[in-house]
């Protein structure tokens, strides 16, 4: 069944990839993959922005970002630091 989330967690694990997995995303690279674990306890796949790639650290607290893809026919749930205090 279907729950509500508050959207925020923790960083769990992440990669860089050079390559683009979409053309949408050529002009983002590297792409900041990343596996998120939500304070509920669930897993997703991701991807992190607003965050340069020093800053990226296991563990970090992130904050869910809702952003249109091109076009406007969808959006895409990503992740970013969340404020510290």
């Amino acid at each position: 069944a279907w729950q509500t989330v508050a959207g925020t967690g923790r960083l769990h694990a992440f990669t860089l990839a050079r390559v683009p997995t979409a053309p949408f995303f050529a002009d983002e690279l590297p792409q900041k993959l990343a596996l998120v674990e939500l304070d509920e306890g669930v897993s997703i796949p991701s991807t992190l922005v607003g965050i340069d790639e020093e800053a990226i650290e296991i563990g970090m607290r992130l904050v869910p970002v809702f952003e249109k893809t091109e076009g406007g026919e969808g959006v895409l749930l990503r992740f970013t630091k969340a404020d510290a205090g």
